[in-house]
């Protein structure tokens, strides 16, 4: 978490400065000195600016990660659709193969009667060929039923993908979530960077007003002085004395 900057100055060094001001300290040595400190609070900005772009920076990168996670569930979404289209195909071929089954026992039913009526066989023999047709009934019983139970498989697999996507989905959503707090905390932190900023330069501004009031009081002081050397030459030559 970005930590805000702390101001390279303090109050006791503003208040020393001052005081040196009023104890009557060269002027231009004491403005230098102000100069000093105001390089400082400029730099300190600066650095301020500088993690405040990091953080924007970083807060795209979340976007961009919601956008990645946005499009993974939209992929999830379509392989589901393709599952239940496949499901769907396989429910009809299976309808289509029980009809087919039905319709081939129907055809070998009137087959087996009609041949039995040509050919006058006796009992025996149309329990023969009767136990032959059971054979072939029970051949296709087991085909169908085979066939059943790869649909069974191939459903409990595609149930088995759909959980596993579930999972995953689960997974993306706490992701989301995740970066979405990242993101809330980058922000406020950005909004204690520009408190700070704020303060700082209300900081500057109001040392800058102490300042040039400072200098106009200086400068006012200095005129009032020259004005009394130039008006009592007695007065004058005590004080250049």
């Amino acid at each position: 978490m970005i930590q805000p900057l702390k101001s390279s100055y303090n109050s006791a060094e503003i208040s020393g400065t001052l005081l040196g001001m009023e104890h009557g300290e060269d002027l231009e040595v004491r403005v230098t000195a102000v100069e000093n400190e105001l390089v400082v609070l400029r730099q300190d900005v600066l650095e301020v600016k500088v993690l405040a772009k990091g953080a924007s920076e970083d807060a795209g990168d979340c976007k961009a990660a919601l956008r990645e996670q946005k499009v993974n569930l939209e992929s999830m979404r379509a392989t589901q659709l393709e599952h239940g289209a496949a499901l769907k195909k396989l429910s009809r071929s299976y309808d289509r193969l029980d009809a087919k089954v039905d319709t081939r026992l129907a055809e070998l039913d009137e087959k087996i009667i009609a041949r039995f009526a040509e050919l006058g066989v006796t009992q025996l023999e149309q329990a023969n060929a009767i136990e032959a047709v059971s054979q072939q009934v029970g051949t296709l019983t087991t085909m169908v039923q085979k066939m059943s139970e790869s649909l069974e498989s191939l459903l409990a697999k595609i149930l088995a993908e759909q959980l596993q996507q579930r999972k995953l989905m689960q997974e993306t959503n706490e992701d989301v979530q995740g970066l979405r707090s990242t993101q809330l905390e980058q922000q406020a932190d950005v909004e204690k960077l520009q408190r700070a900023d704020m303060m700082q330069r209300a900081e500057i501004k109001d040392i800058r007003a102490t300042q040039l009031k400072q200098y106009a009081d200086q400068k006012a002081g200095f005129a009032e002085i020259r004005k009394l050397l130039k008006g009592d030459g007695g007065g004058a030559g005590v004080l250049v004395s």
